[in-house]
C-alpha cells in the first residue's frame, strides 16, 4: 500500500511539473506542433511527387 501511494505521489509531482512546464511554454510548443505538421505535409507531398514520377519512369520504359 505504501507503494501505492508513493507511485501516486510521484504521478500527481510528474502531472503538476508537466502541466507548469506546458503552461510556461505553451507559444513555443504550439509553434513546434505547426512546424512538425507542414513539415510532414512537405514530406508527404515530396513522397507522393517520388512515387508519381517513378510511375511514370516505369510506364515510359515498359
Amino acid at each position: 500500500m505504501k507503494d501505492m501511494l508513493s507511485a501516486v505521489l510521484l504521478g500527481a509531482v510528474v502531472g503538476a511539473a508537466a502541466t507548469m512546464f506546458y503552461f510556461n511554454h505553451e507559444q513555443e510548443l504550439s509553434a513546434a506542433g505547426r512546424n512538425l505538421k507542414e513539415n510532414g505535409k512537405h514530406a508527404i507531398n515530396f513522397l507522393s511527387s517520388l512515387g508519381q514520377d517513378i510511375e511514370e519512369s516505369v510506364m515510359r520504359k515498359g
